[in-house]
């Protein structure tokens, strides 16, 4: 479907069951940049392949941002990213019947911050699910500043401050791009790999600390030598438990 964010024709791909009923509504958010770029007609690992094993249980959304693919405009930010996630499913419930207070949440790499970032803002959320995530410059930044003898935390605490200027998590600028861990209440799970160059484990167990703190419901699991993505048979377990246990 094309749906529109910010006035801006955006892409997402949509799977309904056939049987007419009210559903539950899960979100897929895939990964991409945190950072605004000209670029438009991005690349991106979502397609309509996605939902060849969908389930007549319940909606599934993929949503593209603005800039990628068959999108129009230019790639937003992390919360540019999270608006036209809002606004994909604000197009899903006006057109479909979604059970109320069941939408679930599912992100990889840049797309773990989007749901993080989008459970914090919403109420409706029914449990969030977030793999090998970005977990927001506040809490990269924390954990970063704390450990720049190590040279993968240097080297993203250096990235940061080139783009985002001097560490200020309260600022406008930081808010923007930043997950407020603190508002997310909602069952929660982080799968990280031990071995993904990409969204460093340490920081995923570091933001899984932080989010524990307000949210009891709140779960790591980390799986010993998988990837960025987790694409494992033991990773897809933990996926299938995980949607048992919140009753997706």
């Amino acid at each position: 479907m094309v749906y529109w964010s910010e006035n801006t024709p955006t892409e997402a791909f949509v799977s309904v069951p056939k049987k007419s009923g009210s559903y539950p509504l899960l979100v897929n958010c895939h990964g991409g940049f945190d950072i605004a770029t000209p670029e438009t007609h991005e690349p991106s690992p979502a397609n309509a392949n996605i939902l060849q094993g969908a389930s007549s249980n319940y909606i599934e959304l993929i949503p593209e941002y603005r800039g990628y693919e068959d999108s129009d405009g230019t790639v937003p930010d992390l919360n540019g990213e999270v608006i036209d996630t809002n606004n994909a499913i604000k197009a899903i419930q006006s057109r479909y019947d979604v059970e109320a207070y069941h939408i679930d949440l599912l992100g990889t790499s840049v797309g773990g911050a989007v749901v993080l970032k989008l459970a914090s803002e919403r109420p409706d959320i029914h449990s969030v699910l977030a793999v090998s995530p970005f977990i927001g410059w506040d809490s990269m930044g924390e954990w970063a500043k704390s450990n720049l003898q190590n040279p993968v935390a240097s080297r993203w605490y250096n990235d940061m401050i080139t783009v985002y200027g001097p560490f200020k998590p309260s600022s406008q600028k930081y808010e923007r791009v930043s997950v407020n861990y603190r508002q997310i209440h909602t069952p929660t799970l982080l799968l990280q790999g031990t071995a993904g160059p990409i969204a460093p484990w340490q920081s995923v167990q570091f933001f899984y600390h932080e989010l524990k703190q307000t949210n009891k419901n709140t779960h790591l699991i980390l799986v010993p030598g998988a990837g960025h993505g987790v694409h494992d048979k033991q990773g897809q377990s933990d996926i299938n438990q995980w949607y048992k246990e919140t009753g997706m």
